[in-house]
């Protein structure tokens, strides 16, 4: 029990740790998703590119929101064409 209460005060440092990563995170994870999507609309990842280095971490929210539903759609269409 008192290892248990020992441990307590690094949790809230812990938690700060997490809430720090979390928007580094989600950012990286926009920039290499619109990367990697690139190729299927070059105008459109280069823009979600830029928007998700030069805005941080509204950018990676954004990307999250608007930019990976654009990103598949243009995935979708270009291998739809690419069928037809």
């Amino acid at each position: 029990m008192t290892e248990l209460l020992n441990a307590m005060p690094d949790l809230p440092l812990l938690l700060k740790l997490a809430l720090l990563a979390l928007p580094m995170l989600l950012n990286l994870w926009g920039i290499w998703h619109a990367f990697a999507r690139r190729a299927y609309n070059p105008m459109l990842g280069t823009v979600w590119l830029c928007v998700c280095v030069f805005l941080p971490v509204l950018g990676g929210l954004a990307y999250l929101l608007f930019g990976r539903v654009a990103m598949n759609n243009a995935v979708k269409a270009a291998k739809e064409d690419a069928s037809a």
